[in-house]
C-alpha cells in the first residue's frame, strides 16, 4: 500500500529554524525540502485503521461505524 501525508506534524522548536517570514512560505516546499536534506524529517508508518472526516458524508460514515459497534479505531474496552 501506499503513504499518505495525513497532514499532521510533531515538530520540536528547531522548525522555526527552516521556517522564513513571508506570505508566501508553504510548509510543504521549501522548509519541508530543507528538513529533508538536513536528514530531520522522518515519517511514522501507521498500518491500522483511517480514515478522513473531511466532509458530511465521511462524518456519517464515521459516526455510522462508531453507533453500530464497528468502529476499529475503538481498541479499548469499557
Amino acid at each position: 500500500a501506499g503513504r499518505i501525508s495525513g497532514g499532521f506534524f510533531a515538530c520540536n522548536k528547531k522548525i522555526f529554524n527552516y521556517l522564513v517570514n513571508s506570505d508566501h512560505m508553504m510548509l510543504e516546499e521549501e522548509p519541508m525540502r530543507q528538513l529533508l536534506a538536513d536528514n530531520e524529517l522522518m515519517i511514522f508508518k501507521h498500518d491500522d485503521f483511517w480514515h478522513p472526516m473531511d466532509t458530511y458524508r465521511d462524518y456519517k460514515l464515521l459516526n455510522n461505524l462508531w453507533n453500530n459497534d464497528q468502529a476499529p479505531w475503538k481498541i479499548w474496552n469499557e
